[in-house]
């Protein structure tokens, strides 16, 4: 069963530290392999500036957008609007799609690293179509939009003494070409759990529509440290079963969770997750001992699921995989493959 149940097209996606980019060593992080992952991710367009900063943060400002060929982009500001007690700003667009399919959410906020969370949801008259936080300054989410008006909204909480000047991207993007599987020897396998009922490593129990995720009522489990540093450019995978027990109590049956570092400049990850199986898997990522506070909005494709989020560098995540309890095709073996990117932090 998909994560989003707003569109078919829509499903569900990674111990706190940090690591480096340097390989070897038992208890080191070892670096990915080359990466197919696109780099291309650098739009160049002019851009609708935002008009209303105080009237779009209850109702979407309509910019007279229309996506569905080329790029769109939108500029804003956040300020110190206050809609409410606990929000600094909300700003609302409204934009119009002539042509659905797969795009790339973008971005670009220089000076937003000090606010508490940053994060850009994209709304349809039906429901939530796609979310993704700015971290850093960078926002990425691969979003499936149907045709239609959507709004995005941006909404930012913490403090700032000068507004923060933002830069929103939609760009048509080709899903096939971000992170695709490697033939290769897989740099890290999932250890054999049928003697702990397959539940070593669940870690995070995921209930859906809505999406809510927290740490498992067990306290002997744990994600699985892989040693796996994800650099810039680089391309790690891992393999795992997922498998046919009973639900703990949540919407999945097993679920498996893999600890990897981001490298010293890796600020994206791309996720790609692929089984031959009738199985119905999905793919969820969090910061390390953040389990109730999930990254990413991934979107089904035609050869599994694939994630799209901004990270942190040189910071541990949690991958998690999980069989859905309406699978028929479990257990189910499957790989994952895992790419960072280095993205401008730039207007």
């Amino acid at each position: 069963m998909r994560l989003s149940l707003a569109i078919a097209a829509l499903c569900g996606l990674l111990a706190s530290g940090c690591g480096g980019d340097d390989g070897g060593g038992d208890d080191q992080p070892v670096d990915g392999g080359p990466s197919d992952s696109s780099s291309g991710d650098a739009p160049t367009i002019d851009c609708y500036r935002e008009q209303d900063d105080t009237g779009n943060a209850a109702t979407g400002e309509p910019t007279g957008l229309l996506f569905g060929v080329g790029e769109v982009a939108i500029c804003g500001t956040i300020a110190a609007d206050h809609p409410s007690a606990d929000v600094l700003d909300v700003d609302r667009y409204v934009v119009t799609v002539s042509s659905g399919g797969p795009s790339m959410l973008r971005v670009s906020a220089p000076a937003a690293g000090g606010l508490d969370r940053v994060e850009v949801v994209i709304e349809s008259a039906t429901g939530i179509i796609s979310r993704a936080r700015v971290i850093g300054g960078v926002g990425a989410a691969l979003v499936a939009l149907p045709i239609g008006a959507h709004t995005v909204a941006i909404t930012a909480t913490g403090a700032t003494g000068a507004p923060i000047g933002y830069r929103l991207y939609l760009l048509p993007d080709d899903p096939l070409a971000r992170c695709p599987m490697s033939a290769a020897t897989p740099e890290f396998v999932e250890r054999d759990e049928s003697a702990a009922g397959h539940r070593g490593n669940d870690t995070v129990a995921v209930q859906i529509a809505p999406l809510r995720t927290a740490l498992t009522a067990i306290t002997t489990d744990a994600p699985e440290p892989t040693s796996l540093a994800i650099s810039a450019g680089a391309r790690t995978s891992v393999t795992g079963l997922s498998a046919d027990v009973p639900s703990a109590g949540d919407a999945y049956r097993d679920r498996d969770t893999f600890a990897v570092y981001t490298g010293q400049t890796t600020n994206v990850l791309e996720l790609r997750a692929s089984w031959a199986s009738a199985a119905d898997l999905d793919l969820l990522v969090f910061e390390a001992d953040r389990a109730g506070d999930p990254l990413g909005w991934p979107v089904s494709t035609v050869t599994g699921e694939l994630a799209v989020t901004a990270v942190k560098p040189g910071t541990l995540y949690w991958i998690w995989v999980g069989g859905a309890n309406r699978s028929n095709g479990l257990p189910a073996s499957y790989r994952l493959s895992v790419c960072g990117q280095e993205l401008p932090v730039a207007l």
